[in-house]
């Protein structure tokens, strides 16, 4: 597809389609330390971002736009026979990992043992160390690391 086919022509137009997200992992993930790196300036209450994030979508759909979320198309996506969830694990392991190679299997076991959504789920909310129990030998596991997350 490309741009013209689109057919953007105003940025004041009326707004048909959009896609959004439910807030969910990702904020529970938020700890103190995080915040200047997310632009908080307080932990988000999940439930509350929840309830405006749906105040929002209503507001939307009472105007007729058609919402996309991004979970439905990610599931429709692994639903697609020439993108297979191995295929999109491959690829955010081999672009986003930077551990060695037996860190990245043990990942990849756990990643495709998911059901899709689950997999969705931490694709959006990322993968935490606490999310799953690497045990192995390699020295990158003893060295201190800022940030908490695979990805």
């Amino acid at each position: 597809m490309t741009i013209d086919a689109l057919n953007i022509c105003s940025e004041t137009g009326k707004l048909k389609t959009v896609m959004l997200h439910r807030p969910s992992l990702e904020l529970e993930r938020i700890t103190p330390q995080d915040l200047e790196h997310v632009l908080f300036e307080d932990i988000p209450w999940l439930r509350n971002m929840q309830m405006e994030h749906d105040g929002f979508a209503d507001a939307l759909r009472t105007n007729q736009c058609e919402i996309l979320y991004v979970e439905d198309l990610l599931q429709m996506t692994f639903e697609n026979e020439t993108t297979t969830k191995s295929l999109m694990v491959s690829n955010i392991l081999d672009y986003e990992l930077k551990y060695d190679e037996d860190t990245k299997m043990l990942i990849r076991q756990f990643l495709m043992n998911l059901s899709n959504k689950q997999l969705i789920q931490y694709l959006i909310g990322g993968l935490s160390r606490d999310d799953i129990q690497i045990h192995d030998r390699s020295l990158i596991r003893y060295m201190p690391e800022d940030y908490k997350f695979y990805f």
